[in-house]
């Protein structure tokens, strides 16, 4: 069994940073900012919001920041974004104050959003799930109990890339001196595999405590070494760590609830812990990979490739391998998550990942680093079908490397050429119907559609619609172009790393 440890700041990580049971604290707020006067651009798409912003009465300091229609987008694909605010008078009650904001990340979430009082280290960064596709922006706040002067400014940034912001507000916070415990009310382990474990300290700061704090905590998955927190280190400037162990003996969806009370506390707190489990099964060959699919997705399976499959096509994150029985479709989502690359022609195992559909095509993204290259350059040919035997027994062939022979492309009238971008062309034989679906940027469009070709392409399908794509011009065998059908050598290199 693996160990993993690390150590957490919890206030540094919350989603909602600070848990108190006291009163809601009495609160002025000094700054508001809603961005309706923001009109360019939106927070629901990859291209609406390159507009530059370049600030306004409140934020006086902008770096890399776009219009979002009513919110801004900080950062890009390349670089992180910030916003600083105008001088804020922050001092009231030794400088505590709340930040407040709404956020919503890229198409995934690519890091952090970082708060800091200019020209001090004082900083928080809080964690947040919400994504583009989200419905809606999600709320966060931050408590700084001390730091804020007269002339205070207030820095937002990414800790890396892209984020949407919205909805800025500060206050300052008044005197209370009731029992209170701050704390991260979420505490979120990510994914391990079934059998490993990993612990994270929670850290809890308390004030104007009368006694010790209780940890309580019932879950055969997470676990805690201490019940009971002495009060004077519950109450130091550090606080106390407590660390809390995630150990999951099986896959799946985890959760648990952490009962922090006594200490003169009105009420508990409660942190609520999360984590999730896989586990991988060795598959030793492709088809028995394509048998595991069950029609729905198991985000808690991730399949090994052990043996080894043959490449067919190779490019950017997309590799067909297959080998005497069955191919499949590899694709790598981040590309960034493997040691090497593979070319057409060579012979590979390793791949690890998650079972999918995509267009109803049956694909194996890959979520961590693995791939073996046996060997080069071995002979890629393709196997003879008839169209029959593509349209009836299409499963048996989906991505697979195949040939047909004497396909009618029905648009052909002898001058138009293909597109330089991927094109679908109805095709015909006999009475039977599907598309060749060219590759983009291929070099297909210095040739002319033909009537009739020969066509090698990989058995692919889109929502139904059933494609036969030739991966290079040389995959057409016909006299309009002048090249007859042949094997492509291996000189297309695929790389799981940009």
């Amino acid at each position: 069994m693996r160990n993993f440890t690390t150590t957490t700041k919890g206030w540094l990580l919350a989603l909602a940073l600070m848990a108190s049971t006291a009163a809601t604290q009495a609160q002025t707020t000094v700054f508001e900012e809603n961005f309706n006067e923001v009109t360019q651009g939106n927070s629901t798409s990859t291209s609406g919001s390159n507009t530059a912003w370049t600030g306004n009465d409140n934020f006086t300091s902008v770096t890399n920041a776009y219009e979002a229609d009513k919110a801004i987008k900080l950062g890009a694909s390349s670089k992180t974004g910030s916003i600083t605010t105008k001088e804020l008078d922050l001092s009231t009650n030794n400088g505590a104050f709340k930040v407040e904001f709404d956020v919503k990340g890229w198409t995934k979430v690519e890091g952090d959003i970082k708060v800091s009082i200019v020209g001090t280290t004082t900083a928080e960064s809080l964690t947040y799930s919400s994504t583009m596709s989200s419905v809606s922006f999600e709320s966060k706040e931050v408590i700084f109990n001390t730091g804020g002067t007269s002339a205070c400014q207030i820095m937002i940034e990414t800790t890396a890339k892209r984020a949407f912001i919205d909805n800025i507000k500060i206050s300052t916070l008044a005197t209370t001196t009731n029992p209170n415990l701050s704390v991260s009310n979420l505490l979120s382990f990510g994914t391990l595999l079934a059998g490993e474990s990993k612990t994270t300290n929670l850290n809890l700061k308390a004030a104007n405590l009368t006694g010790d704090l209780t940890a309580n905590l019932t879950s055969s998955t997470f676990s805690i070494p201490n019940t009971t927190i002495a009060q004077s280190t519950a109450q130091s400037n550090e606080g106390f760590d407590l660390p809390v162990t995630f150990a999951p003996a099986a896959k799946g969806a985890h959760t648990a609830t952490l009962t922090l009370s006594g200490g003169g506390l009105t009420q508990d707190v409660t942190v609520t812990l999360t984590g999730n489990a896989y586990e991988v099964k060795n598959m030793a060959s492709v088809s028995a990979l394509r048998n595991e699919w069950t029609g729905t997705e198991d985000q808690y399976t991730r399949y090994l490739l052990e043996g080894q499959a043959l490449v067919t096509y190779a490019s950017g994150k997309n590799m067909y391998v297959q080998d005497n029985h069955a191919g499949i479709l590899i694709y790598d989502k981040n590309s960034d998550i493997a040691p090497a690359g593979a070319a057409l022609g060579d012979l590979v195992s390793g791949m690890t990942g998650t079972l999918k559909l995509y267009g109803g095509l049956l694909e194996l993204e890959i979520n961590q680093p693995g791939l073996t290259i046996h060997s080069n350059a071995n002979a890629v040919s393709p196997l003879e079908i008839t169209a029959d035997e593509f349209v009836n027994n299409f499963a048996s062939y989906e991505s697979r490397l195949v040939h047909i022979q004497n396909v009618n492309f029905t648009t052909a009238d002898g001058t138009t050429t293909f597109t330089a971008k991927a094109q679908n062309l109805d095709v015909t034989y006999g009475d039977r119907s599907f598309v060749v679906r060219t590759m983009a940027g291929a070099g297909f469009e210095s040739h002319t559609i033909p009537e009739k070709a020969h066509v090698t392409g990989l058995a692919i399908q889109y929502n139904a619609t059933l494609q036969l794509s030739p991966r290079t011009p040389g995959d057409l065998n016909t006299t309009l172009m002048g090249v007859t059908h042949k094997t492509i050598p291996p000189t297309s290199r695929w790389s799981m790393v940009p």
